[in-house]
């Protein structure tokens, strides 16, 4: 009787154990998402300003104003778009350290999950 009661309190020691490894593999699990998701928010604003920077470099890709057909191709023109190319790059490698982070974060998840 002793004997069954002590493989008894060993299997509930176990279990706990185990319960308590999958409560904190949750957690991380839990973290990581949120931090994903923080992330993705991140990037779809880079994509916006992006885009944004994008539409601007055309107007001067094209040389004239739309809307009133003066020269853009001016030094000072040339030197805003080389503004705009500068932060266009920048946005773009903000951008993609983010993903970087998503795709740690997103292999982290992977190992967790394979661990449980």
């Amino acid at each position: 009787m002793k004997d069954l009661q002590s493989t008894s309190k060993e299997t509930e020691d176990i279990l706990n154990k185990i319960k308590n490894k999958y409560d904190i593999i949750q957690a991380k699990d839990s973290s990581l998402r949120t931090q994903i998701s923080n992330h993705s928010y991140e990037i779809s604003k880079y994509i916006t300003e992006i885009k944004n920077v994008d539409s601007r470099i055309d107007l001067y890709d094209h040389g004239k104003c739309p809307t009133c057909t003066s020269d853009l191709t001016t030094d000072y023109h040339k030197g805003l778009k080389n503004s705009l190319d500068k932060d266009r790059k920048d946005l773009v490698e903000k951008k993609d350290q983010i993903q970087k982070l998503i795709d740690e974060h997103e292999d982290s998840r992977k190992k967790l999950a394979d661990a449980s």
